[in-house]
């Protein structure tokens, strides 16, 4: 092969920085359209369509529709609280009660503040209805490093081990009131409209699930050791 072709060929191909604009864009585009339609009604068509791309570019780099939406989990996933957050949380040093505040603070945080929050959590929840095999993998690989971290915040206020009964049903609670705020922000808007769920009232929305889940912990760990 001539210089002159191997130039040619160099100036045809996409460049690092095109490669990675171009997966950002199917990334946000698949977010929308698989939160929108679920996984099964998505074609890789409609994903390409809204990307502004061929629908081979999700061949060439996701391997096909299955890898784009394990992508699309992966890169929702790092919008979200971060396990090195919560371990930052952990690390702190802080009383049970602060770290507690803390994390709920960040959780909320999180979920007013990701541009792509909303179609994440309508993925999750055509995910719990309709399971794709990505869950799974996701759960075990993404999420539940998370939780048990999660856990054993909550584990501290409880003064319980990590594995008792009360910390993962508190813990889920904690997890519980936050989504469900956003889940259903349109419908609780209406029936609230006094609930305001702006970035602007992330302390007063989280202050309040921190004070209802304190003493929520305190109580039902209470009960627990009394039996």
């Amino acid at each position: 092969m001539t210089q002159q072709k191997m130039d040619r060929i160099a100036e045809d191909s996409p460049s690092a920085a095109e490669n990675a604009k171009a997966r950002q864009r199917l990334i946000e585009a698949a977010l929308q359209v698989f939160a929108e339609k679920g996984y099964d009604r998505t074609l890789s068509r409609d994903i390409a369509a809204v990307a502004g791309v061929s629908p081979a570019a999700i061949n060439y780099y996701f391997g096909g529709k299955d890898g784009l939406y394990e992508a699309v989990y992966r890169e929702a996933n790092k919008e979200l609280v971060t396990l090195g957050q919560i371990e930052a949380i952990l690390s702190a040093g802080k009383p049970p009660a602060e770290s507690l505040r803390d994390l709920i603070r960040l959780l909320i945080h999180s979920l007013l503040s990701s541009k792509s929050c909303k179609c994440y959590l309508q993925l999750v929840t055509r995910e719990m209805t309709a399971p794709t095999p990505a869950l799974d993998s996701y759960i075990h690989e993404e999420f539940q490093p998370k939780v048990e971290g999660m856990r054993k915040i909550v584990a501290a206020v409880a003064d319980f081990p990590v594995e008792h009964p009360v910390v993962a049903a508190c813990t889920a609670s904690v997890l519980a009131q936050c989504a469900f705020l956003f889940q259903n922000h349109r419908a609780l808007t209406i029936l609230f409209p006094d609930l305001i769920l702006t970035p602007e009232h992330t302390e007063v929305i989280s202050e309040h699930i921190f004070v209802f889940t304190l003493a929520g912990i305190q109580a039902l760990a209470a009960k627990a050791k009394e039996v």
